[in-house]
């Protein structure tokens, strides 16, 4: 409406091109490329070879610092929102378990005194010899045989003792073991280690 009687004809038009080599795409590929080097298991390798292909026309980022101020988050673009905090993971190099801020990521979780137990076991199993027999978790005696716990009335045995490691020959118990997982301070000797 607002063009001369004589370029009434024309449109003013205002549009997106949407092409494949944009900022998140080149930030996906180098991420995928970094997962290909870095990985040591076959079938992460494999699933990011598969994926390269597909982004084999378009270029790695050079400055991906750069392209993450790029990342658009507009509704069209709301599908890459899952893929950006892994690529900023994988291409700066940082550690998901340990970082504070607003990502939300998949983590997995150990208690490490269960873990280390179990690691106890498998290594001294290995270096047994074949008459000794080891049991984790072995609950077989009580620290109390006998109870009072009412007037005239006897319970049996209370407080089950459940040591880690039971290493028994036939029916003799050759050593209870209990396992501790800590991290200990070796510059601090006079203060237990900081145990």
């Amino acid at each position: 409406m607002r063009q001369p009687i004589g370029r009434q004809h024309l449109f003013q038009v205002e549009y997106d091109e949407f092409l494949p080599d944009r900022a998140e795409n080149r930030l996906i590929h180098s991420a995928l490329k970094k997962v290909v080097q870095l990985s040591r298991s076959y079938e992460n390798q494999r699933v990011a070879k598969e994926l390269l292909f597909l982004f084999d026309a378009i270029p790695e980022s050079l400055l991906p610092s750069k392209d993450f101020k790029l990342w658009r988050n507009n509704r069209s673009m709301v599908h890459y929102q899952p893929v950006k905090p892994f690529c900023e993971y994988i291409l700066n190099g940082q550690d998901p378990f340990s970082l504070v801020g607003k990502n939300n990521g998949l983590s997995i979780l150990f208690p490490m005194n269960v873990l280390f137990e179990k690691y106890v076991a498998v290594v001294l199993r290995r270096q047994l010899e074949r008459e000794y027999n080891l049991k984790e978790q072995a609950s077989s005696e009580y620290l109390i045989k006998e109870h009072y716990a009412v007037k005239n009335y006897r319970s049996n045995r209370i407080f089950k003792l459940k040591p880690d490691i039971l290493i028994h020959k036939v029916s003799e118990n050759i050593a209870i073991l209990d396992c501790k997982w800590k991290l200990l301070d070796s510059n601090s000797r006079e203060k237990n280690y900081k145990n």
